[in-house]
């Protein structure tokens, strides 16, 4: 039953009157925590460790690059753990496992650790569930290449 009048409709004046009382109460937190819920939470933690490892190693850190790729794995392996405890293996990010692994051993090799970015980069390749893992024998190549004096095997 509008007038014609600008503002008269039922909806809009409802809205009109609370305009001083404040801002709106904050979203209530999601209190449940299902055994998916912690694994989406601690997947979200590991991407952000490996975002922080490869900025600091971009902004030439590689003390800083090295210890958050280091707590990066640690957080992925507690997450494959989770995830069997709670039979959710359907969802395990082979991806998530693959960068997680890959950035550390970059990040050995720009500490200059030498056999420990060896043994990471043969652990991706020699596991046949990482298509084209094959490729990082290049960078294991290098590294030897790299080492004084040079070691090849």
């Amino acid at each position: 039953s509008s007038s014609g009048r600008v503002g008269t409709s039922a909806g809009l004046n409802q809205f009109s009157s609370n305009a001083g009382q404040g801002p709106a109460p904050p979203l209530e937190s999601k209190t449940s925590n299902t055994p998916e819920d912690v694994a989406r939470e601690m997947e979200k933690e590991v991407n952000a460790l490996l975002e922080e490892s490869a900025t600091a190693n971009v902004e030439n850190k590689p003390d800083l690059a090295l210890d958050r790729a280091k707590k990066a794995a640690q957080k992925e392996r507690k997450l494959g753990k989770h995830r069997e405890q709670h039979q959710l293996m359907d969802q395990m990010n082979i991806d998530l496992t693959y960068a997680v692994c890959f950035n550390l051993a970059a990040q050995y090799e720009a500490n200059e650790m030498y056999p420990e970015a060896l043994n990471t980069y043969s652990l991706i390749v020699k596991n046949k569930q990482y298509a084209q893992s094959g490729r990082l024998r290049v960078n294991m190549g290098n590294i030897y290449f790299k080492q004084k004096p040079p070691r090849y095997p």
